[in-house]
């Protein structure tokens, strides 16, 4: 299983037991300043915007990165 660095230390025990190893996407550990604001509150207010209809921090891209990140999010969000 591959995770950021904030995220994966949070079940390093739990991992094991399932004998699932994890190990960071980045070969060098770098801090993001801008995905380690991603907490609760944020994500809230995120949220709340959109629910609003004043969406915040939106990222626009191309039709073939929209196509393929939406795979990849289903992809993550899918319950086994």
């Amino acid at each position: 299983m591959g995770d950021r660095h904030r995220i994966a230390p949070r079940e390093p025990a739990q991992a094991r037991a399932r004998e699932q190893e994890i190990h960071f996407l980045s070969p060098v550990v770098c801090m993001c300043a801008t995905m380690y604001r991603i907490d609760l509150a944020h994500l809230c207010w995120c949220l709340e915007n959109l629910a609003a209809g004043t969406p915040v921090n939106v990222i626009e891209v191309d039709e073939e990165t929209a196509r393929w990140s939406l795979v990849a999010l289903e992809r993550m969000l899918e319950v086994n």
